[in-house]
C-alpha cells in the first residue's frame, strides 16, 4: 500500500494506492472511504496532488500510463490518460513551486515532465492553469490521447 500524505488544498485528505490499480480516498486515517477509484489496469505505483490546482490528482502505473483525475466534490473523473513512452511508470510528482508540472520516471530509465497547461481536459476544468508560469502559447504543443 502506498499513501500520499494529503491534498494540500483540502487538508486531511489521504489517498491510498492498493494492489490491482485501485485507489481509496479517506478524510483521515481510520475513516470510511470517501470514494474508491479503479485508477489503472495494473498496480498503481505513485499518486500526487497538484500544489497549485485544487483537486488535481495524478496517478501512474505499471500499465505504462499516467492519468489525471479531478477529485473535487468527491466525484472522481479521469480527465486525461497518457502513455509517456517510458514503459512502466514508477514515479510521478507535481513540482512544489510549479504545481502545473508533473515529473514522471519509468522503466526506460528516463524522466519526463508533463505540463498540465497543455492538457486540454485540465485547462477546461481549471482555466487558471493558462495563467500560471510562462504563457502556454510560447511552449510546444503536445497531443492528448485521453
Amino acid at each position: 500500500m502506498l499513501c500520499t500524505p494529503f491534498d494540500a488544498c483540502v487538508h486531511m485528505l489521504l489517498v491510498y494506492a492498493l494492489a490491482a490499480g485501485a485507489c481509496v480516498c479517506a478524510l483521515h486515517a481510520g475513516s470510511a472511504p470517501v470514494f474508491r477509484l479503479a485508477a489503472h489496469d495494473a498496480a498503481t505505483c505513485a499518486l500526487s496532488f497538484s500544489t497549485a490546482v485544487p483537486g488535481l490528482l495524478a496517478t501512474c502505473s505499471t500499465d505504462k500510463r499516467v492519468k489525471l483525475w479531478d477529485v473535487r466534490d468527491d466525484q472522481p473523473a479521469m480527465i486525461a490518460s497518457q502513455d509517456l513512452q517510458m514503459g512502466a511508470v514508477f514515479a510521478a510528482s507535481f513540482c512544489g513551486q510549479a504545481g502545473y508540472l508533473l515529473a514522471c520516471g519509468g522503466a526506460a530509465g528516463s524522466v519526463t515532465v508533463w505540463d498540465m497547461r497543455l492538457v486540454k481536459g485540465a485547462t477546461q476544468r481549471w482555466p487558471q492553469l493558462a495563467k500560471m508560469g510562462l504563457q502556454p502559447e510560447a511552449l510546444p504543443q503536445e497531443a492528448d490521447d485521453a
